[in-house]
């Protein structure tokens, strides 16, 4: 069981930035009234849209999805940065 749970965590790792960039990417494709070399993604997510909707939802499902793996990390870390 302990080896199926820390294998869920290092996975979450590897997909959290993954599904962060593809948030990112898929939203910024999306809008009608972004431009990559003009704009914060936070316009993104600031318009009152459906869009914006869905990319504030994937960037807090990111922020959930990595929870796992700073838990993990958290909990086999021998020495505490100071």
């Amino acid at each position: 069981m302990e080896h199926t749970t820390a294998k869920f965590r290092i996975t979450t790792g590897v997909l959290t930035p993954l599904a962060a960039v593809g948030t990112l990417v898929v939203s910024a494709a999306l809008s009608t009234t972004y431009t990559w070399p003009g704009d914060p993604f936070s316009v993104i997510g600031g318009e009152a849209t459906l869009l914006a909707l869905l990319f504030n939802a994937g960037l807090v499902t990111t922020g959930l999805l990595a929870f796992p793996f700073a838990t993990r990390l958290w909990t086999t870390t021998s020495s505490r940065v100071s």
